[in-house]
């Protein structure tokens, strides 16, 4: 993710691991967390969500609203690159 937003020009006032938080968050609607873990991350991340990732990746201070629709799309083909790969978590690809 965070090669992504620098290969799009942002900087690093964009946290990958907020936008990645932020993801997680927004299934908590309509996913059934039953992985080891599941609780625990979903405790830490609490439930505070909009269900509108680029809404509330604006409310974090992320992005502009003229610029969500962007950030958007760049979010998408770094997931898109992340499913082609063996990786369990967008967290584990932030951490590394």
């Amino acid at each position: 993710m965070r090669g992504a937003l620098a290969g799009a020009g942002y900087a690093e006032g964009t946290d990958a691991r907020v936008i990645a938080e932020s993801l997680i968050r927004a299934l908590t609607d309509g996913y059934r967390f039953e992985e080891p873990g599941d609780v625990e991350t979903l405790e830490r991340l609490g439930r505070d969500t909009s269900g509108n990732v680029l809404l509330d990746l604006m409310r974090a201070r992320q992005t502009e609203p003229g610029d969500a629709l962007r950030l958007g799309l760049v979010i998408l083909a770094a997931l898109a690159d992340l499913a082609r790969t063996d990786a369990g978590s967008v967290l584990s690809e932030i951490a590394g």
